[in-house]
């Protein structure tokens, strides 16, 4: 039991990674499945006709995990809680060409706003052309940088994202967004100390962000430092109050300092504000088992495992353990085969030896 135990706790401690969140006013469509990553959800506001590209408004903003994610981390991040299949990549589009109303779209401005349409309907590997185009014809406008940049952080092409931002930093030193930008694209590819930095940056210059505080809470989450990680948390939910990330993100810090209860008041916080969000309900099961408190663990479980559009490995290793604290040893071996199962389908053969493990050690017990 202790080694399951364990491994829930490994399992919990390193899903998390869905923390990370889009900034207020954007309204993109909600990502499916526990936010176990993070959640790099972006929207470009479109410019204004003219005869030149102007500077994007304010909301012009990018994360994540939900942890996934998710994060995401955390991610997000979303954030987002416990392991979740990261996304398929999405292919990288093919070298740039010119669309064929080329000669309707001479002005930059007219490109970038056809970026900026093709950006919001998801459309991205149309939406990179276009900024190709406005970057041809103006190469010194930031903002173009930083929109593609932005197109090719949702193309997961994370390294290119990161030049753009260099870019759009280069050519506008002020840009608060393109260090934004640049802190997740790099959370995306674990260089939390450079994430660090930059999030430190964009708050030097906006320091009534919620959600840079949420970020950066995060990165130093992932750096080791749930202690500092918990003052920015509680940053945003000062700046923020209904921000229910940042609830759930400061419970999973509290949790790896052993700080039960007053993680579960962040998750009740979580949930009150967002109730089906599955990966609350995973978080605070997890919680309210640490606090013994069994029953309501199994109940927070079975919710998370009924809201998840996507089988989830380990909220099932969950339910397993609760149900072998229980007694129920045959529930038990039967959710360690639910394990086996989805963690087959996802290439995972860690988590399928050790559900084997589990398997073997319970069968071993019952026959005693």
């Amino acid at each position: 039991m202790r080694l399951a135990h364990q491994l829930w706790i490994s399992l919990f401690t390193g899903a998390i990674t869905f923390g990370l969140q889009p900034d207020p006013g954007q309204a993109n469509p909600a990502t499916g499945g526990p936010n176990t990553h993070p959640d790099p959800r972006v929207q470009v506001s479109p410019p204004p006709t003219g005869a030149a590209v102007p500077s994007p408004p304010s909301d012009l903003r990018t994360t994540a995990p939900s942890p996934t994610p998710a994060a995401t981390p955390a991610p997000a991040t979303t954030p987002a809680s416990a392991a979740t299949p990261k996304p398929a990549a999405t292919p990288a589009p093919a070298a740039a060409s010119t669309p064929a109303a080329a000669p309707k779209q001479s002005k930059p401005v007219n490109w970038y706003h056809q970026a900026w349409q093709q950006f919001n309907a998801q459309q991205y590997s149309q939406a990179l052309l276009s900024y190709n185009q406005a970057i041809a014809i103006d190469p010194k406008n930031g903002d173009a940088f930083h929109g593609r940049g932005l197109t090719q952080f949702r193309l997961q092409n994370y390294s290119a994202a990161i030049t753009d931002f260099d870019r759009a930093i280069a050519l506008n030193p002020k840009l608060v967004m393109a260090y934004k930008s640049r802190g997740n694209a790099k959370t995306q590819l674990k260089d939390y100390a450079g994430a660090l930095t930059d999030l430190d940056r964009a708050l030097a210059l906006e320091e009534k962000d919620a959600h840079s505080f949420n970020n950066r809470g995060y990165v130093k989450a992932a750096l080791g430092n749930p202690k500092g990680a918990i003052e920015d948390y509680s940053q945003a939910l000062a700046l923020a109050p209904d921000y229910d990330l940042a609830y759930s993100n400061r419970a999973i810090a509290r949790v790896s300092l052993q700080q039960y209860s007053e993680a579960l008041a962040d998750y009740n916080r979580a949930l009150a504000l967002s109730p089906k969000n599955p990966s609350f309900y995973n978080g605070r099961s997890f919680t309210l088992f640490s606090l013994g408190q069994y029953p309501q663990a199994l109940t927070d479980i079975n919710r998370a495992i009924e809201l998840s559009k996507t089988p989830v490995a380990s909220y099932h290793w969950g339910r397993a353990v609760l149900k072998q604290q229980m007694g129920d040893l045959s529930g038990a071996i039967a959710e360690y085969e639910r394990v086996t199962q989805i963690a087959n389908q996802t290439g995972d053969r860690k988590m399928v030896q050790a559900a084997s493990n589990q398997i073997q050690i319970l069968r071993k017990f019952g026959r005693r």
